[in-house]
């Protein structure tokens, strides 16, 4: 996207710069960084890449955005927030008409949501926010994306994601994904077994996985932004133990 020549840049990120930081992140490429907020260490690495976009950081903390906060954005991306917090961006960006994109990978598997602004959605589709609770959600062609509400619940309810390998901390998603969705017999998915094997793997990240979830992200923040070509309708899934992937629509 800096590549491209977007005109303003915000990167929003109250945390501090981590070891793990350093070791996933292209732009921060001086142990210096440690400690450091993450959004004002990632910027300089950005400016470095075109000097010609205007970048913005924020020194408030992310929970409080409001709808002032994302006043003259085109579009606003968003990753690893949980559930409760996307959720409400999400809202803010349509009651603003701001199109919004989140995406998460874990493990061998990625998503992708897409809610245009009115001005990119086709008059025959109708858009929606995310939802607090998309256990609704018929198709069994979406329960990727339900394993990333059961991961976002149990990190919610511990401070932090399963650990990798535990049947521990898998047996307590599962009973938090039970308590949540009120399904106290099975999880609310066709395939329990896939969804203990993504758990396992739910606190890592593989970067031929985030490569290919990134750059279906990329061309649909180039599609918004250009006001050019057909976004996607609405959420793409990715099964990186399989090699899938397949746009799938989510409503309740």
């Amino acid at each position: 996207l800096v590549l491209s020549g977007v005109g303003t840049l915000c990167v929003w990120d109250d945390k501090p710069v981590t070891v793990h930081d350093l070791q996933t992140s292209t732009f921060l490429n001086s142990r210096d960084c440690l400690g450091q907020k993450l959004s004002s260490a990632t910027l300089a690495g950005l400016r470095e890449l075109n000097e010609f976009v205007k970048y913005e950081d924020r020194t408030v903390p992310i929970g409080g955005v409001d709808a002032e906060a994302l006043a003259g954005a085109a579009l606003v991306v968003v990753s690893s927030l949980g559930t409760e917090l996307s959720t409400k961006i999400s809202r803010l960006c349509e009651s603003e008409d701001i199109s919004f994109l989140a995406m998460d990978c874990f493990g061998f598997h990625g998503y992708a949501f897409l809610r245009p602004s009115a001005a990119l959605a086709p008059a025959t589709v109708s858009y929606h926010a995310l939802a607090e609770n998309w256990w609704k959600v018929g198709s069994s062609r979406a329960d990727i994306f339900k394993y990333f509400q059961v991961a976002f619940a149990f990190h919610a309810r511990e401070g932090r994601f399963p650990t990798i390998g535990s049947d521990d901390d898998v047996s307590r998603a599962l009973a938090i994904c039970a308590e949540v969705t009120g399904c106290s017999d099975s999880p609310p998915v066709k395939a329990p077994d896939a969804l203990r094997q993504f758990l396992h793997h739910s606190n890592g990240q593989l970067n031929a996985v985030s490569a290919m979830v990134g750059s279906v992200c990329g061309q649909e923040c180039i599609k918004v932004l250009s006001l050019n070509g057909n976004v996607m309708d609405n959420c793409f899934l990715f099964d990186g133990s399989s090699i899938f992937g397949q746009v799938v629509r989510l409503q309740v």
